[in-house]
């Protein structure tokens, strides 16, 4: 009998929270576009269509609250990658300027304790407890841990692999040694 209880009370408890979650999501993502670097949203339920640069829809907590955790973790990723084209392109870009970002643990079980030398993403499951040590470009293909974060974190998250994806591109673009007689 009491397991009966338990179950159905981690039942409501699991449904509550996915409801919760589907209710806070305001916004949906429609189109990325690097060549402008710019993000078209569209308001959920509403035939509203809303335009942001990368880095004035990073500086808005509100607009990444309002984000699936996914659709955060692309923004960030393209932030980043943009981000760090600008910097190897020694290009001062007016749109793309590092912007401090809250890290806010209001959802998810997921939650971000570390970030190492090696690029590394430290993450403890509240329900577990089971700390695990990824690559974010790694918790980005995973869709079942980037979902378990809230989105501000998976924007954190998303913002290291697009740095660490563009970091790794340059390294293999990089000119070899020319000897000249």
């Amino acid at each position: 009998m009491k397991t009966l209880i338990k179950k159905t009370l981690n039942y409501l408890a699991e449904t509550y929270r996915q409801l919760s979650t589907e209710l806070r999501i305001k916004y949906r993502v429609i189109e990325f576009n690097l060549k402008t670097q710019e993000v078209v949203l569209n308001v959920k339920r509403r035939s509203i269509i809303l335009k942001f640069d990368f880095a004035e829809a990073i500086k808005e907590i509100s607009i990444i609250d309002a984000l699936s955790a996914v659709d955060a973790a692309l923004l960030g990723y393209f932030y980043g990658r943009c981000y760090r084209l600008s910097q190897a392109s020694n290009e001062v870009n007016k749109k793309i300027k590092p912007s401090p970002l809250l890290l806010k643990k209001e959802r998810g079980c997921f939650k971000i304790v570390s970030h190492n030398r090696d690029g590394n993403i430290g993450y403890v499951d509240s329900r577990t407890r089971q700390v695990s040590l990824e690559n974010p470009v790694a918790i980005m293909r995973n869709f079942h841990v980037i979902t378990n974060f809230d989105p501000t974190q998976a924007c954190y998250i998303g913002i290291l692999a697009g740095l660490s994806f563009e970091k790794v591109q340059a390294i293999k673009l990089k000119p070899s040694l020319r000897i000249i007689d």
